[in-house]
């Protein structure tokens, strides 16, 4: 039974993380600019997923982690600040926009010290 639970447990959160990225993707289309902090947020989410695929973690650890996120990413933004650091994140956070809105193009916005 537990296995069961874990695995619907990861099943939400790999939803709740492709749900953003179709969020993001409508917003594209529509013409509104997309926010840096929502692709942080939503990059930290597949990469929780993704890694809780891999690594044999209980699943249960999602409940938390996968609000962590959301808070991580507020709190990351000062990070795009710095000078080298700033330059990694930004690069990485760009490249998964450009991955996230593949055909649709997008605006993307509250990059700090520009693309």
């Amino acid at each position: 039974m537990i296995p069961v639970l874990e695995w619907l447990i990861w099943g939400f959160g790999a939803s709740l993380a492709v749900g953003f990225v179709l969020i993001m993707r409508k917003e594209a289309r529509r013409g509104a600019p997309i926010l840096i902090g929502m692709i942080m947020q939503t990059a930290l989410m597949f990469c929780c997923v993704a890694l809780f695929v891999i690594e044999p973690w209980s699943k249960f650890h999602l409940l938390w982690i996968l609000p962590g996120c959301f808070l991580v990413s507020f709190l990351g933004l000062p990070l795009l600040t710095i000078p080298l650091l700033g330059t990694i994140l930004r690069v990485v956070l760009l490249a998964f926009a450009r991955l996230f809105l593949i055909g649709v193009g997008g605006n993307v916005i509250g990059v700090p010290g520009g693309k």
